[in-house]
């Protein structure tokens, strides 16, 4: 049987990547020829640096993130905004993936 994995990874932090590529090593370990499509916006040669198995990307922002001032300063309302613009599509952004 062939098994094909969708995995949507957020890129904002580097955290979600690391976290995410141990669980798709796992899994390409126990699940040889695993077919794996990475959804996200993080430049290529980071996930080429953490991911050990075969993989195909498709760009996409998946979500806004937190708005920041620097490094440590979140801008709440800055945010807020971002992330209700970003869902102002939502059912269409839905319905696309469907299709």
């Amino acid at each position: 049987m062939t098994f094909h994995l969708l995995v949507d990874i957020s890129a904002h932090g580097f955290g979600h990547l690391a976290q995410a590529a141990e669980v798709v090593n796992a899994l390409g370990r126990r699940l040889p020829g695993l077919h794996t499509t990475v959804r996200t916006d993080l430049p290529a040669d980071l996930l080429d640096d953490r991911l050990r198995v075969p993989y195909q990307t498709r760009t996409a922002r998946l979500d806004p993130g937190m708005v920041m001032a620097d490094a440590l300063t979140v801008l709440p309302e800055d945010s807020q905004r971002a992330y209700a613009a970003f869902h102002e599509q939502w059912l269409e952004r839905g319905q696309a993936e469907a299709r």
